[in-house]
């Protein structure tokens, strides 16, 4: 029962996060990408001047300062999905404790009963021993009966055709 609330566990909290690693990288790769391509444009912004004997205008400034904001958003979404990728690697680590303690918990209690086994089978054994002597006893106690018996009849009809 344990691990069925284990797996809807782990099923719950990857549709949290809505990712695995792999496509968690993937995105944090593509976030870098498109970061480096406006940090390009950011730069182009900086070097362009439009303004009268080259200077930059308020237009120029304030281009360059949408930018850079574009790519402070940008790191705060690279961060975001560092950050999943961070809890998802905790979670792993959580869970294969879990599993751990599962499993050892599992051996002990294998250990405990093949050791209970183990002694219940010595014990059958030693009593197969026991009963084994009785019933050659028993059996040479049989025959030494049956011996006595036919000697009994042999006299007593021996007995019987004397007379």
């Amino acid at each position: 029962m344990r691990t069925i609330y284990l797996l809807f566990f782990v099923l719950f909290f990857q549709l949290l996060i809505g990712a695995t690693p792999d496509s968690n990288r993937e995105e944090l790769l593509g976030l870098l990408k498109e970061r480096k391509e406006r940090f390009g444009n950011y730069s182009e912004s900086l070097s362009k001047s439009s303004g009268i004997f080259g200077n930059r205008t308020k237009n120029d400034i304030r281009n360059s300062s949408n930018r850079l904001v574009e790519i402070l958003e940008m790191d705060n979404r690279i961060m975001n999905a560092l950050q999943r990728m961070l809890e998802y690697k905790s979670f792993e680590k959580q869970t294969l404790k879990l599993d751990l303690n599962s499993y050892e918990r599992r051996i002990q209690n294998l250990s405990v009963l093949n050791d209970t086994l183990n002694k219940q089978t010595l014990l059958l054994i030693e009593k197969n021993k026991e009963l084994q002597k009785k019933l050659r006893s028993h059996t040479l106690y049989f025959i030494l009966l049956i011996v006595l018996l036919i000697a009994t009849l042999g006299l007593w009809i021996r007995k019987i055709v004397k007379s």
